[in-house]
């Protein structure tokens, strides 16, 4: 089989982004494959991963947006492009790719460019459709959801192809010691079920529906938690205090033992108003914690109602505390969904499917180049 030398890009290696961690996998799985990827970012913390699995990691100026941004992010790739040659070049935004076409204006030979789309703004779809169709020689998009906004902005259709996310479930196999135990932190009962939210406290996320669904349950046994933070947080902060829910629903802010407080929820509860993906509810499934999500973008790809979480209409407290009451009053239920979570990403939410469709791609826009 053709092996191939990748290189990967994305702007940033913040902690906790999802496109880097999901890039960071197909990396690993590149290299075990026996290619060669290439990780290029304008650099983060998350650098420190890549070095722990001896991905090759390039730092360039690549995180710029605007005509300047772009420029100087075009110079860059053409820099690198100049003094090694690679086969595929697999940017994780929009604006990357961008630059790699521009780089490669004058030079003797392109490098196919490819686009991994994890959802965008809105307001952008169109202008990317667009720039896709002039410079891009693939899009990929998550979700059949993005995908199809894509196409609907005018993307080529010849040029689309949608690849679900997948996890690297090696990492989730490795047994983990829960160094604190979140229920002794908050000082709340062990008998005590406990729901929760991780993700930005963002309004796309929808935490704002989940502090209105635990007022709903204020006279259940039952406390919540949300991991993460964002600019939504003073709203929530008042929105709890005039609830008079300070006892029950606790805001953690960001923390560094996400998996372990994961491990550790009776439910979670995914209330996005819009979701490109949701790896999130692929972490919980194979953590076998039942997930309650909203129906919209790549969540309704990824649950199946009833068979492996529960599905619930966007914007609805009442229907989220209506999902989180039927779940607490039937084990078997949660213990079926658990299951049935867990087997679906084992089967197919994982990082070698995603992978091998992506080799596919590779030997598809690299013929004849």
């Amino acid at each position: 089989m053709t092996k191939y030398k990748v290189l990967l890009i994305t702007p940033s290696l913040n902690c906790g982004g999802g496109e880097e961690l999901s890039t960071l996998n197909i990396a690993r799985e590149l290299k075990k494959c026996g290619h060669e990827p290439v990780y290029m970012s304008s650099g983060g913390p998350l650098e420190r991963n890549l070095r722990q699995h001896s991905i090759r990691f390039v730092k360039y100026p690549i995180a710029g947006r605007g005509p300047f941004g772009i420029v100087r992010g075009a110079f860059a790739i053409r820099k690198y492009l100049i003094n090694e040659d690679v086969d595929v070049i697999h940017a994780q935004t929009p604006w990357p790719a961008l630059m790699a076409s521009l780089a490669q204006a004058f030079l003797p030979s392109r490098t196919p460019v490819i686009w991994h789309n994890r959802g965008i703004k809105k307001s952008n779809y169109k202008l990317v459709a667009r720039l896709a169709n002039m410079f891009f020689d693939l899009v990929i998009s998550n979700s059949n959801d993005e995908e199809s906004m894509l196409l609907q902005a005018g993307l080529s259709k010849t040029k689309s192809k949608m690849i679900h996310n997948g996890l690297m479930l090696e990492d989730y196999k490795l047994a983990r010691k829960k160094t604190l135990k979140i229920k002794e932190e908050l000082k709340i009962p062990d008998n005590v079920v406990l729901a929760g939210m991780i993700g930005r406290l963002h309004p796309e996320k929808g935490p704002k529906w989940l502090v209105e669904a635990a007022n709903i349950l204020r006279g259940e046994n039952i406390h919540f938690i949300f991991t993460g933070d964002g600019p939504q947080r003073k709203e929530l902060e008042a929105l709890i205090s005039g609830y008079g829910l300070t006892d029950r629903v606790h805001l953690l802010g960001f923390r560094d033992d996400v998996a372990n407080i994961l491990e550790q929820l009776d439910i979670i509860v995914i209330p996005s108003e819009s979701e490109s993906f949701g790896n999130v509810a692929l972490e919980a499934m194979l953590m076998e914690v039942p997930v309650i999500a909203a129906n919209v973008g790549g969540l309704k790809e990824i649950i199946q109602h009833n068979k492996n979480g529960v599905l619930v209409s966007p914007k609805d407290p009442a229907g989220i505390a209506e999902a989180i009451l039927r779940l607490m009053s039937d084990r078997g239920l949660m213990s079926e969904l658990a299951s049935g979570g867990k087997q679906k990403v084992i089967s197919y939410f994982n990082i070698e499917r995603v992978v091998n469709e992506i080799e596919d791609v590779y030997r598809k826009i690299t013929i004849g180049s």
